[in-house]
């Protein structure tokens, strides 16, 4: 994996090294430095730099808008330059908050030279689309495309870095809804920019300048919101959402007289599984559980962690719910762990109760329905 790890990271600063030099040398537009490039200088440096001294998290700045709107008005030679400067000063401002030791290191020289690879992929899409010459809403459509692909492409050249550096899948941490929600609040902004500079030339700058740090706080909101959901609603030993998560499902679908099939699931001799082999290898066991069935699931289906070892799911289609109680109840029995090279097979017993949006039932008599069925089920077995 090492060796994986360090001919990815060679060959990513390798290309992005690369395409800046190319930029820099042999660019065929001059240099200038004129107002509009220490604006846009000024953009990127406070996007990035302001929240090292607010908050722990600078995932969510808005310097990748501004460089997105920046290669369509900037020669590429200009873009690079201004990459090194903000990258080098947001590097500064983490040393100053001792965040990090050294200004100059790998992770600095990656973060560039992805930037520029970003950076010349948005220039080669600008170009293939001719935009400058596009009608508005087509110049929109344009904007919302590179928005996309250049967040898309951060997020794999990134996480690869991480997951083969700390050789853990860093990609089960992504959120679609994170990415959507950073991805929006990009071509809100790339928009404000492009149209407004169109139109007032610098003076647009300055009045957007003002936004950076509001619309980041947005975003840090609203990322952090869905970071807190999460974490309210997501059993963080086996990662299935918890009881409070399945009440309020349950809770909703009586109130609103929604059918549904809920099966109820109790690991058999947990208590011996513990006592045997320990509570570290039990709560594999709890995981490996919810994991196996959640291969299972559609997407719209949810198991939850109801306590201890009982576990339960809620389907929004009473049919569904007997095809996967009987699914479940062939493979139960081939479910396993391995302890120290041994096979440790675990086995549950389950329950079914349906609800036709009918009657009157309340969520005790759904409970108590639920356990007396599984109370049967442990007779019978």
């Amino acid at each position: 994996m090492k060796k994986i790890f360090i001919g990815y990271y060679t060959l990513v600063v390798t290309l992005g090294i690369m395409l800046a030099i190319n930029g820099l040398l042999l660019s065929q537009e001059n240099m200038v430095i004129d107002l509009s490039f220490l604006l846009i200088l000024v953009l990127t440096i406070v996007s990035e730099t302001v929240y090292h001294f607010m908050t722990q998290n600078t995932a969510m700045t808005l310097s990748s808008a501004i460089i997105i709107f920046a290669c369509a008005v900037l020669p590429f030679s200009e873009v690079v330059l201004i990459l090194f400067l903000f990258t080098l000063l947001s590097r500064l401002a983490g040393v100053i908050r001792r965040e990090f030791k050294h200004i100059f290191n790998m992770k600095w020289l990656f973060n560039f030279a992805v930037f520029t690879i970003l950076a010349k992929t948005t220039l080669i899409l600008y170009n293939v689309f001719e935009f400058r010459y596009l009608k508005i809403e087509d110049q929109v459509i344009v904007i919302i495309l590179l928005c996309m692909v250049h967040n898309f492409i951060n997020i794999i050249l990134t996480y690869l870095v991480v997951s083969m550096s700390s050789q853990v899948n860093a990609f089960k941490s992504f959120r679609i809804t994170e990415y959507l929600v950073f991805t929006f609040y990009n071509v809100m902004f790339v928009i404000l920019l492009w149209f407004g500079y169109s139109s007032y030339n610098e003076v647009a700058l300055v009045y957007l300048g003002i936004l950076v740090v509001p619309l980041q706080k947005s975003i840090m909101i609203q990322t952090k919101s869905e970071e807190i959901s999460h974490m309210l609603t997501v059993d963080p030993l086996t990662k299935a959402k918890n009881r409070q998560a399945f009440e309020d499902e349950l809770y909703e679908k009586l109130d609103k007289e929604m059918p549904f099939a809920l099966i109820f699931i109790d690991l058999d001799k947990f208590k011996y599984i513990n006592d045997t082999y320990g509570h570290l290898v039990g709560d594999e066991v709890l995981g490996d559980l919810v994991s196996k069935i959640k291969d299972f699931l559609r997407p719209k289906d949810h198991v939850y962690r109801f306590g201890g070892d009982e576990f339960c799911i809620l389907t929004y289609d009473m049919g569904y719910g007997d095809i996967l109680y009987e699914i479940l109840r062939k493979n139960c029995g081939h479910f396993h762990i391995f302890v120290s090279q041994e096979e440790l097979t675990y086995e549950f017993t389950m329950s079914l109760v349906k609800y036709d949006g009918l009657s009157k039932e309340t969520y005790r008599d759904i409970i108590n329905e639920a356990d007396k069925a599984m109370y049967l089920r442990k007779q019978e077995s």
